[in-house]
């Protein structure tokens, strides 16, 4: 074959040569494409694993720390639920103390009130028979005269 533009002439198997060549070229960068874009899908497949992988160990940790959360959460209400006890217990014997203390000072008290309130009835009768011993003898004494 000639070329007129650089006048030079090349044979059929120079040509075939060529040919092959660019088709074996072709080929070979087909094969790269291909080996490339296989690549870059395992690329992608291994980076959505471990994407999916940090997505499930995420969760394992939400999980267990919210686990760990409501243990913490537990242990606090029970510790307040106990002090709660604890000060209503003490707020009640301190309540029992006092109304013990308020009991034993109105007995005692009552006990005085009935006490004087009997020595003055003691005191109003001795002085009432004494009026009626007096309005006696003054009765006796009008009538024997």
């Amino acid at each position: 074959m000639h070329d007129p533009l650089r006048g030079v002439c090349y044979s059929d198997e120079m040509l075939l040569e060529w040919i092959s060549g660019f088709v074996g070229l072709g080929l070979g960068l087909v094969g790269l494409i291909v080996w490339l874009h296989r690549s870059q899908q395992s690329q992608a497949q291994a980076g959505f694993k471990l994407l999916a992988d940090n997505f499930e160990s995420l969760q394992r940790n939400l999980l267990v720390s919210q686990k760990e959360l409501e243990r913490s959460q537990e242990l606090k209400n029970s510790t307040l639920r106990s002090e709660l006890q604890q000060g209503l217990f003490q707020a009640s014997q301190g309540m029992d103390s006092k109304i013990s203390t308020i009991q034993k000072t109105l007995e005692n008290r009552l006990g005085d009130l009935t006490q004087s309130v009997g020595q003055k009835l003691e005191l109003n009768l001795k002085e009432g028979f004494l009026h009626f011993d007096k309005i006696q003898e003054h009765l006796k004494r009008l009538n024997s005269n």
